[in-house]
C-alpha cells in the first residue's frame, strides 16, 4: 500500500509541475500595441491591430534604427471585434498576444453613431487578458492613420499615442482616458470627456481637443477646443 501511495503522488506531482504544456515561446507571439476601430460602413467596423514581432525589435534596436520597421499594422472588416480577430490572427500567422496593448483609437465616425462606441468598447473590458489600464482616444479622421504615424524618437506609433496620452502637462486635456474608468461612465450612463486626437503630420499627432460623450444618447455629441477645453479641464479639476 506504502508504494501504492508513492506512486499515486509522483503521478499527482508529474501532473501538477507539467504547468507549461500550452506554453508558447517569446518568438512565435505577435503582440499588440495598438488598435483602431473604424466605420467601414452602417453595419461593418474596420479592425486595425499594430503588432510588434519581438525579432524585429531587436533588429531595429542594434541597427540604431538603420534597419526595417519594428512594427507592421493587419486591417479587417466585420460586423463585431471579436469575428475580426479571428480573421486577423490567420492573417498573423503567429500566436496574437494582446498583454501588451497600450492604447485603443476610435474614430469620430464610430463615436458619433448612437450605440455603437458601446457595442464594441464592452469586448475590451471584457476580455480577460485586457487591462483596466489601457489607454483610449477618439481620432479626427481615420483611426487607423495615427498607427502610421512614426515620431522621430519613437520606433512604434502606438507607444507614441500612449506617452502622448499620458502626458500630464498638457492643460486642454481630460484625464479620463483608462478603459476601467470609462467603462464605469457607460455602466452609469453619464455623459464625460474623452482625448480627441488628430494627426497633423506623418511624424506628428497632437491633441485637437475634448471630445464630449453624452451617456443617455450613447454618442459623442461635440469637440470642445482651445479655451473651452482648457476650462472644462480646470474646472474638473476643481473638484
Amino acid at each position: 500500500m506504502n508504494k501504492l501511495n508513492a506512486m499515486l503522488i509522483l503521478m499527482m506531482c508529474t501532473l501538477i509541475l507539467a504547468a507549461c504544456w500550452d506554453q508558447i515561446e517569446i518568438e512565435e507571439r505577435a503582440f499588440i500595441f495598438g488598435m483602431a476601430i473604424d466605420a467601414a460602413d452602417k453595419t461593418e467596423v474596420k479592425l486595425t491591430q499594430q503588432l510588434v514581432v519581438p525579432e524585429n525589435m531587436a533588429t531595429v534596436a542594434a541597427n540604431a534604427g538603420g534597419g526595417g520597421k519594428a512594427y507592421r499594422n493587419l486591417s479587417s472588416t466585420g460586423k463585431t471585434i471579436y469575428e475580426i480577430n479571428l480573421d486577423l490572427a490567420k492573417q498573423a500567422s503567429r500566436s496574437i498576444d494582446s498583454t501588451h496593448l497600450g492604447v485603443i483609437l476610435f474614430s469620430e465616425d464610430i463615436m458619433k453613431q448612437p450605440g455603437r462606441f458601446k457595442e464594441h468598447f464592452d469586448i475590451f473590458f471584457r476580455e480577460k487578458r485586457m487591462r483596466r489600464g489601457i489607454k483610449l482616444a477618439i481620432t479626427n479622421g481615420l483611426a487607423e492613420d495615427l498607427l502610421y504615424v512614426e515620431a522621430e524618437h519613437e520606433k512604434i506609433p502606438a507607444e507614441y499615442i500612449k506617452n502622448l496620452l499620458e502626458n500630464k502637462k498638457r492643460l486642454d486635456v481630460t484625464d479620463l482616458v483608462r478603459i476601467g474608468d470609462i467603462d464605469e461612465k457607460l455602466y452609469e450612463e453619464t455623459s464625460f470627456p474623452l482625448p480627441y486626437l488628430k494627426k497633423i503630420s506623418s511624424t506628428v499627432i497632437d491633441y485637437e481637443g475634448i471630445a464630449i460623450y453624452n451617456g443617455k444618447e450613447e454618442r459623442m455629441v461635440g469637440v470642445l477646443k482651445g479655451d473651452d477645453a482648457k476650462a472644462l479641464s480646470y474646472i474638473r479639476g476643481l473638484k
